[in-house]
């Protein structure tokens, strides 16, 4: 178990920071946020899944550390999996391969999780809009400095997601009206 050092998270949450003014595509931004996080806390990767309403579970969007067998695992269910983490409260699951709240106890034995620190992404108003699952290689507690910095990295994670949601809205809405101005030019 690696210490908390403050100095570095700073750094690393700046450069986070100056990531959601680039110019770089959301799923290069949360790779970016995943690897940044993974470095700091000395973990054996990551995941971020967001929430789709409509199937009721979370989708992968980045991941670091993780093999793509894992990621394909199957659904992960809001319900099964990580029902306290959309409450807005991290979550700590110290074996992850015999925890009742572990949806694939079996996948993460095999993939070589020992334990998974779930950090709730929240958009502006408090909704969760996915989450954020760190993992390590060995059991391990995480300091309440840890918790917090990771839940910072994930709001500015939510962040990142909201912006991109937002721009893709306004890109659509003024293709349209783009569109409505070019109709009108042949009456």
């Amino acid at each position: 178990m690696s210490s908390f050092n403050e100095k570095v998270a700073l750094r690393s949450f700046q450069e986070i920071s100056k990531l959601l003014s680039s110019t770089m595509e959301l799923p290069e931004i949360l790779n970016h946020i995943l690897e940044e996080i993974t470095r700091v806390l000395g973990l054996k990767g990551g995941t971020i899944r967001l929430v789709s309403p409509k199937t009721n579970t979370l989708e992968w969007m980045a991941s670091v550390g993780v093999s793509r067998k894992y990621i394909e695992k199957g659904a992960v269910d809001l319900d099964k999996s990580v029902a306290e983490a959309m409450t807005g409260t991290p979550v700590l699951v110290l074996d992850a391969g015999n925890d009742p709240r572990m949806q694939y106890p079996k996948q993460a034995r095999e993939e070589g999780i020992a334990s998974m620190l779930t950090i709730p992404m929240k958009a502006r108003g408090g909704k969760v809009i996915g989450v954020m699952r760190l993992v390590t290689s060995e059991p391990r507690q995480f300091t309440m400095d840890e918790v917090d910095f990771a839940c910072a990295v994930g709001e500015l994670g939510a962040q990142a997601i909201t912006n991109a949601r937002m721009f893709e809205e306004l890109t659509k809405e003024l293709k349209y009206f783009k569109g409505m101005v070019d109709v009108a030019k042949f009456w």
